[in-house]
């Protein structure tokens, strides 16, 4: 449904709400999505999205999965984004063994033992300061050299 021009009262509607730019609207709306790019003042429900144009000036209190507002846009109000509504899961499928499967509900009678704990590790060996000075010293890479290159013809 698309508005054009002056538009007040309820909508509800199976689609889309379209405000243009010249449209002043005083509305309480549910749609799946709704988009304006006028002035609008009121509610919005939309199941799916609402867009803010740039040229939109909206105070309206909105309840939307997805709210969109272009740069420029003005909003006052509340926003209340729920999250999208899951798809249904299908059921499992039934096995290819032609036993029927066991009901959903229904837990094993011998569950596995639980794992043992890990020993703990053993202790580290105290080490003296002269001692952990000497090991750091032996394991100190030597430290690389660079060879300098000169131009040709010049003498280093």
């Amino acid at each position: 449904m698309l508005v054009e021009g002056a538009a007040e009262g309820t909508i509800t509607l199976d689609g889309a709400l379209d405000c243009a730019a010249t449209a002043t609207c005083a509305l309480d709306v549910e749609a799946t999505t709704v988009r304006i790019a006028g002035s609008f003042t009121g509610t919005i429900d939309a199941r799916a999205r609402v867009e803010l144009l740039a040229s939109a000036r909206v105070a309206a209190n909105v309840r939307t999965p997805t709210f969109v507002m272009a740069e420029g846009a003005v909003f006052r109000g509340q926003l209340e984004m729920p999250e999208p509504s899951a798809p249904a899961r299908a059921p499992a499928p039934a096995p290819r063994t032609g036993a029927p499967a066991p009901p959903a509900s229904a837990t094993p009678k011998n569950d596995p033992p639980a794992p043992e704990p890990a020993p703990n590790p053993p202790e580290p060996e105290a080490v003296t300061p002269a001692e952990a000075t000497a090991t750091a010293t032996e394991a100190k890479p030597a430290a690389k050299t660079t060879k300098r290159r000169t131009a040709r013809g010049a003498k280093s």
